[in-house]
């Protein structure tokens, strides 16, 4: 009588211990589908298509290479078993074919799965080598000092403090921004600075520290005065030594170097100096990196 697995778990228990590792056909299919999986991974690397894509063929070509290596691992075990036993089925008449197609079988598939792994992975070496982060090599010295010369100031001085919007500031209205201005006139050390002027404060709606409300916060400003006759941009030097796992020396020479531009209207009140702010600060090629 045959046997006829009900549930799918003993159907499946069945499919694995009669097919698996002893159908020549089954296995053959499994190497047909995994190479076939493994190309069309290529494929979709070579053409550039989405992530999801190439994930999935991934995870398809994984699988099925995952099935033919079970193929393979159940033959073995199923061959030692029944040498061991002494229950290894002969054919004095066609053993010879049989094992020299088996033997074929084997090496042709071993070669072309190899094959196969190794071409994606021949292409996934060198992007992973690109994107590897390289060791750092930077220049351990102090950030340069702002220039000695003066930053003249020129702002524009109004009759008293801004005035805050009138407009209601609430939740509805917390990311919006508003502007207020007040007419006044230039003053300061910048040579010439002088003439009326309007000075623009930007105001944003924030809410209280404590939660229980919103209120209007000053952001900034910005005025009309002249700037003509500030000086120029200025660079200032600092030196030290490399320091990072990838520089090659270590401890070799370095410097650093920062460009500064003068803004006759930072600061407050009535401050006879502008401010020099930094806008980039680099470090120049002294520190050889691995």
């Amino acid at each position: 009588m045959k046997f006829e697995p009900s549930g799918w778990y003993e159907r499946l228990r069945w499919l694995l211990a009669g097919k698996l590792g002893a159908c020549p056909r089954c296995m053959r299919a499994s190497l047909g589908l995994a190479i076939a999986a493994w190309a069309a991974y290529g494929v979709a690397r070579a053409v550039s298509l989405g992530p999801l894509v190439q994930a999935a063929a991934l995870v398809v070509a994984g699988a099925l290479t995952t099935l033919f290596l079970a193929h393979i691992g159940a033959f073995y075990v199923r061959a030692a078993r029944h040498w061991r036993a002494g229950t290894l089925a002969v054919d004095p008449e066609g053993d010879r074919a049989r094992a020299q197609n088996r033997r074929r079988f084997f090496v042709t598939s071993g070669a072309l799965l190899g094959g196969a792994l190794l071409a994606p992975l021949s292409r996934l070496a060198p992007v992973l080598a690109a994107s590897s982060p390289p060791a750092p090599c930077d220049c351990d010295g102090p950030n340069p000092k702002e220039p000695r010369v003066d930053c003249p100031s020129c702002r524009c001085k109004t009759k008293g403090p801004p005035k805050k919007p009138t407009s209601d500031c609430n939740q509805r209205v917390q990311s919006p921004a508003t502007t207020t201005t007040e007419n006044g006139t230039c003053v300061g050390s910048l040579n010439p600075c002088q003439g009326d002027c309007t000075l623009t404060f930007n105001w944003e709606c924030q809410a209280d520290k404590k939660g229980k409300g919103f209120h209007w916060e000053k952001a900034g400003a910005q005025d009309t005065c002249p700037t003509a006759g500030a000086p120029a941009p200025r660079v200032t030097d600092s030196t030290g030594k490399c320091h990072g796992k990838g520089c090659k020396p270590q401890n070799a020479e370095c410097g650093k170097h920062t460009l500064w531009t003068c803004d006759p209207h930072a600061g407050e009140g009535n401050e006879k100096h502008g401010r020099w702010t930094p806008t980039t600060t680099f470090e120049d090629p002294s520190c050889p990196v691995s």
